[in-house]
């Protein structure tokens, strides 16, 4: 026998704010806090996504301990933050206490963990060799921290699998409950500023000057930002007995690899395709009831007409009529919390009958014969499609659907 899985809380750390209602309204009116910055050693200010530094202190003391934040470095204070204030939004003190936390777990995502540590500890010492700045942080820190925080004593794990990290994550933590081998599970992702995150994208010639502008015309590339992303995944049968707000379901996943190249997608776009299909398979829903795609969506002339050929693949004519937008036209890419921030918007686009815009978007690539949303549009949504695509060609694409109170 499986469970049924639902989402009961969220957690946002973004460059729209630190809580669902400034998520929601970023996403609807475009404002966010996407600006210039300038490091040494960078050959001009580049556009990044940086979380307001005392707002984001503020939200890291209000919901950590001193005692706590002071053990951990960036990702992993922000990361157990956010999780704390998903819990919290799920109405519990804690994920599990007693002997009840041995069934509550996390599942962590990011890209680059504690790199912007690594850069610091360079910069203090040139002279410092690589394996020993690395003895003094370890990435799983990060989901061992969060654990803590919210009291779970079950599964800990953490995903790098790139800019589709938190959507894994949230799969993983997804199959844990629904084959019963966990109760309730913080599930996201986290990502925070690290100026060899602009080298390195730079290098690959990917970066923007400009604004995100999605599935534009004159689209340039990727705005990187950062941030978290938290979700309380439970058993329907524990969110039932206790009473808890339910923001929707998760039906069910897609997953596939391009097998293609290690930074370069694969330009059919067909492993994307796959994933949709494995989505749609295991989640058992028609692909004529889908109500909205929440695209991955970056900006770079690759990648959207990539994820446009998998939708007419997957689709067919009914692509041109599926509502899709892109988040990151706002949020910008927050790599490990990019997915992450998907499913929220997407749960939220259920809760207020609504459906987020592409910020940005002014005239609309003619190659992409999608149906991309420039303003925000009233549907009642009920099933939605979050996909994410990443270096390495990992695909993964998370089917959320509206809780209508069935427990059959």
């Amino acid at each position: 026998m499986t469970e049924r899985v639902v989402v009961t809380g969220l957690g946002i750390a973004s460059v729209c704010g630190f809580d669902k209602e400034s998520f929601w309204n970023g996403l609807l009116t475009g404002n966010s806090s996407i600006t210039d910055v300038f490091r040494d050693g960078f050959d001009k200010p580049y556009k990044f996504g940086m979380l307001d530094h005392d707002k984001k202190n503020d939200f890291i003391n209000a919901n950590l301990t001193a005692a706590e934040s002071e053990k951990m470095l960036p990702c992993a204070a922000l990361s157990a933050a956010v999780a704390v204030a998903a819990v919290r939004d799920a109405g519990l003190e804690s994920l599990g206490s007693g002997t009840d936390r041995f069934e509550a777990g996390v599942s962590i995502g990011t890209t680059n963990g504690e790199l912007a540590e690594f850069e610091k500890r360079m910069d203090e010492n040139r002279e410092i060799d690589h394996s020993e700045i690395i003895k003094y942080y370890s990435h799983l820190d990060i989901a061992v921290h969060t654990a803590k925080a919210v009291g779970a004593g079950g599964s800990v794990s953490l995903h790098a699998d790139a800019c589709s990290s938190s959507n894994i994550a949230v799969v993983h933590a997804y199959e844990l409950i629904r084959h019963g081998r966990a109760k309730r599970m913080i599930a996201g992702g986290a990502d925070v500023f690290a100026p060899m995150l602009i080298c390195g994208f730079s290098a690959m010639r990917s970066l923007s000057d400009t604004f995100p502008t999605p599935f534009d015309i004159n689209r340039k590339g990727i705005v990187l930002s950062e941030g978290a992303s938290m979700l309380v995944l439970e058993s329907l049968s524990s969110a039932l007995a206790r009473n808890a707000h339910i923001y929707g379901e998760i039906l069910g996943f897609g997953i596939s690899n391009d097998a293609c190249h290690m930074a370069s997608m694969d330009i059919t776009g067909m492993g994307i395709a796959a994933a949709l299909e494995n989505a749609i398979k295991n989640s058992c829903v028609d692909k004529s009831k889908v109500d909205y795609y929440c695209a991955h969506g970056t900006g770079t002339p690759v990648n959207d007409s990539c994820e446009s050929k998998a939708l007419c693949s997957v689709f067919g004519d009914r692509a041109a009529n599926i509502p899709v937008s892109s988040v990151k036209g706002v949020l910008g890419h927050a790599l490990g919390a990019a997915a992450g921030f998907g499913v929220i918007a997407s749960l939220l686009a259920m809760e207020h009958n609504i459906l987020p815009p592409t910020a940005h978007l002014v005239e609309q690539d003619s190659s992409i014969p999608l149906r991309v949303l420039k303003r925000p549009e009233a549907s009642a949504a009920n099933i939605i499609m979050n996909n994410s695509s990443a270096f390495g060609g990992a695909n993964c694409c998370v089917v959320l659907g509206r809780w209508g109170g069935n427990v059959i």
